[in-house]
Formats: C-alpha cells, sequence, structure tokens
C-alpha cells in the first residue's frame, strides 16, 4: 500500500465530505478545479494547499482571510506534523498522513556465526558480523520513526528492491561554477526539500536560493511534482513560474539563478511517469 493522505471536512460539527489521496500537493479552495472544494464566499478560490515533506504534512496558506491551526493564524508555512486539525471557517479539516508499507519496512538482519581463523571478518560486540550483508536491499527515504523496532541499537530502514523504476536524477546545468555539474537523485519514496539550508536534501550554497526553496515528492505512478515553499524568487519550470507543477525528463528547474535538469534513467524515459497535473 502506498502513503495516503486522509482527509475529513465538518462545518458546523456535520461531515461535510472524506477523501484520500496518494499524491502531493493537496489544493483546498471555492474554486472547482481544487483537489477539496469548499463552497462557501468566505473561501479564497485557492485557499490552502497541503504538501507531503518526509512523510509529514505541510500547509501553506494562499488565502485572504486566513488558515487557521487552533486559533493561530498560518503566515506561509506550517509543519502540521502527521495529525493535525486545519481551520479554514467555516470548515474544519482533519489531515492524517498513514505511511505505506515500503516506509514500515524495516531491515531484516541475516545474522551469522562469526568465522573462525585467520582472516576472519571482526565482529561486534554483540556476536552479529560487523558489516550486515545488504546486497538485496536498498534504503528507503523517510521511513517513519514508529517503524524502528524496540532496540538500544541504531538501524537502517530499508525497502526490498522491487523492479520498480530507479529514481530521476537532478543536475546542475547553470549558475555558480562550483555548482555546475553536480548531481542529486531523488528519493524512490517520500520527497527531497531544494534550498540552501544544510537541512536541505538537495542543497544548493547559493545566495539567491531560499533556505527551503522547494519539494519534489515522488509520486503513486513514480513520477515526481513540485512544490515552491514560499520561496524569495519563486520556482520556474521550462521558464514558467509555477507554484506546484508535474516534472518530465529534461525538465529546466529555476530556483533563485541555479537551473536544474531532470534526468529520467532509461527505465523512466518511455513510461507515463510525470503526466501532467
Amino acid at each position: 500500500m502506498s502513503w495516503q493522505v486522509q482527509v475529513e471536512v465538518t462545518r458546523d460539527g456535520r461531515r461535510h465530505l472524506r477523501a484520500s489521496f496518494e499524491r502531493s500537493p493537496i489544493t483546498f479552495g471555492a474554486r472547482p478545479d481544487n483537489d477539496v472544494v469548499l463552497a462557501d464566499p468566505h473561501v479564497s478560490g485557492l485557499h490552502a494547499v497541503v504538501m507531503v515533506s518526509r512523510a509529514e504534512l505541510v500547509v501553506q496558506d494562499e488565502s485572504r482571510n486566513g488558515s487557521f491551526v487552533g486559533e493561530r493564524r498560518i503566515v506561509g508555512q506550517h509543519q502540521l506534523g502527521r495529525h493535525g486539525v486545519l481551520r479554514i471557517p467555516p470548515f474544519a479539516i482533519e489531515l492524517t498522513f498513514e505511511p505505506g508499507d515500503e516506509q514500515r519496512q524495516t531491515v531484516q538482519r541475516r545474522v551469522e556465526p562469526p568465522a573462525e581463523g585467520p582472516g576472519a571478518a571482526p565482529a561486534a560486540a554483540d556476536g552479529e558480523p560487523a558489516t550486515p550483508s545488504l546486497a538485496e536491499l536498498s534504503l528507503v527515504h523517510d521511513a517513519p520513526p514508529s517503524a524502528a523496532p524496540e532496540s538500544p541499537h541504531a538501524t537502517v530502514a530499508v525497502r526490498e528492491l522491487t523492479d520498480e523504476p530507479p529514481p530521476a536524477v537532478l543536475e546542475v546545468i547553470s549558475g555558480p561554477e562550483h555548482l555546475v555539474g553536480q548531481c542529486f537523485e531523488l528519493p524512490v519514496v517520500g520527497a527531497a526539500e531544494i534550498g540552501r539550508s544544510e537541512e536541505a536534501d538537495v542543497r544548493i550554497a547559493d545566495r539567491t536560493v531560499s533556505r527551503l526553496h522547494a519539494v519534489i515528492t515522488r509520486q503513486r505512478d513514480g513520477g515526481y511534482r513540485i512544490s515552491d515553499l514560499d520561496s524569495a524568487n519563486g520556482v520556474l519550470v521550462d521558464g514558467r513560474r509555477v507554484r506546484f507543477a508535474a516534472l518530465h525528463d529534461g525538465d529546466a528547474i529555476t530556483v533563485g539563478q541555479v537551473v536544474l535538469t531532470l534526468r529520467w534513467p532509461t527505465l523512466l524515459a518511455s513510461g507515463t511517469a510525470g503526466d501532467q497535473p
């Protein structure tokens, strides 16, 4: 099962609608082209956007009359976590992020008796091999903390190798000389934040790039979608400024004065990933 965002909307204490989404971002507003339509004169055409970033929900306000968490009005963005209630008066929207099976899987270590004799690999203190075999495993991004086993030892979250397409790559093709040519692998599951901050997954050390500038999210169909994180200089895809957009092989993504291009592996180039929003 893929990850999901569960949405339940109430109005005056009565349920208005319930829906689930397996993609990000999710738009809320009065316009009929929104993912969740909130028909009320107090609601803006595009009122708020909910995104999934690092397996948590992020709310971005786009409205005139405001979006609220509790009594606090959201200014720009708000980290909601995995569950919370967003208020867009007169509506209350309960949001829940449910991780998928791939994110719940944890490494199953193959325990072997320590080899004996000269040249044997050193054993760890608990008797397990110092370097367990991960030949059939690969890393999973954004594995939730709740998936960790109750153990004092550190573990690595992984997923079993499948025949799903490999991840795409971002390559810097224009900008400061020290950045050009850098490549960043996008996640197989979850999202990657682009920004100047050391916390960003795709770190672009340039003053024209915001600390957290944009987020790219892997979609259920294997494609990717980019969302602007309320950046100072915006996000352009093939020269067009966007708040969010599906990405395709060869797209030029501009953040500040830095241009990156999306490279699909051969397996993806002929697929259907990245359909238009």
